[in-house]
């Protein structure tokens, strides 16, 4: 087993034996919420087509990526990293390839469109939607009997929650 160590613009990442491709940070304007202008608008723009809250989108965004957008992880790739293989008869039934998931808003549509499935599913029960969108299913009945959260949900919903307050919601 191996550690690769990388530091890129102040963000650092550790990684046991796995691949990961990430590209430096550009400089972009930011808002005061520190979400880079054209990502808070295309999160907005997308949630209003797929009914999803954008701060959502945007807490989604942050935790997956830190909203790099060409980030490659395994089989994940993107801003909102997409699963390439489980996914791909989504990205392509939607007209994108799979090399177009790092654009950032294309990523953002599949996994609107993803999470509005996954929203109809589960009946807008965001802690099992978000399980599920982060691979962690297993958690779920845990949560279902103790209403024991995942720290990736925890985490994107006190994200989500914070960006609303920012954005006077």
């Amino acid at each position: 087993m191996f550690l690769i160590f990388l530091i890129i613009g102040g963000l650092s990442l550790a990684v046991l034996g796995q691949p990961v491709t990430v590209a430096a940070k550009t400089q972009q304007s930011q808002s005061d919420d520190g979400i880079p202008e054209h990502i808070k608008g295309y999160c907005e723009e997308v949630g209003e087509i797929y009914g999803i809250c954008p701060e959502l989108l945007e807490a989604i965004a942050f935790y997956e990526s830190r909203f790099i957008p060409d980030v490659k992880n395994n089989n994940c790739w993107g801003m909102m990293q997409i699963n390439i293989k489980i996914h791909e008869d989504r990205i392509f039934s939607l007209g994108y390839t799979k090399e177009e998931m790092l654009d950032p808003y294309k990523s953002l549509i599949v996994a609107a469109d993803i999470l509005s499935d996954l929203y109809e599913i589960y009946e807008d029960d965001n802690p099992i939607v978000l399980m599920y969108y982060a691979g962690q299913q297993k958690a779920i009945p845990r949560y279902r009997k103790y209403g024991e959260l995942t720290k990736y949900v925890k985490n994107v919903l006190t994200r989500s929650e914070k960006y609303e307050r920012l954005h006077g919601k």
